[in-house]
């Protein structure tokens, strides 16, 4: 499986498990995922989500998503920490994306969510992802 040809492109990949995600995808060669991961083994990113060749079991371009948010909502219902490292991302596009979400599958937004909601008005310049942060907060009250 040549997956090389799959950088920056739109994608949607199921894993051994699978489990099907979609989103635009990074390519790590073999001695940059050694580096970085400590697996001398090629490999995509989608957003946080770094699956090896080994564990893709399908994998295709795609021109649209097939749901509003993919991959998303698994992430939003799974743990926190996992919204924080899209948040990490600095990806406005998938920040704003994992907060609509939060907002249109009417998340609890708990205490750590509230934090992690403050520090990305704090620090991100975007206004539409700073607006609908702050909604997601105000929302609790």
């Amino acid at each position: 499986m040549n997956i090389k040809k799959y950088d920056n492109k739109l994608i949607r990949l199921k894993d051994f498990l699978g489990d099907t995600y979609e989103g635009e995808c990074s390519y790590y060669d073999k001695d940059c995922t050694e580096f970085m991961y400590g697996v001398p083994e090629e490999s995509l990113k989608i957003s946080c989500c770094l699956f090896y060749k080994s564990t893709i079991k399908e994998i295709e371009e795609i021109k649209k998503y097939s749901s509003d948010y993919g991959y998303l909502e698994k992430i939003i219902t799974e743990d926190v920490d996992l919204i924080e490292e899209v948040f990490e991302l600095e990806d406005d596009n998938e920040i704003y994306r994992v907060l609509l979400c939060l907002k249109d599958k009417d998340m609890i937004v708990n205490e750590k969510l509230i934090q992690l909601l403050k520090s990305l008005i704090k620090y991100n310049e975007n206004q539409r992802v700073i607006e609908l942060a702050k909604s997601l907060i105000n929302r609790k009250d």
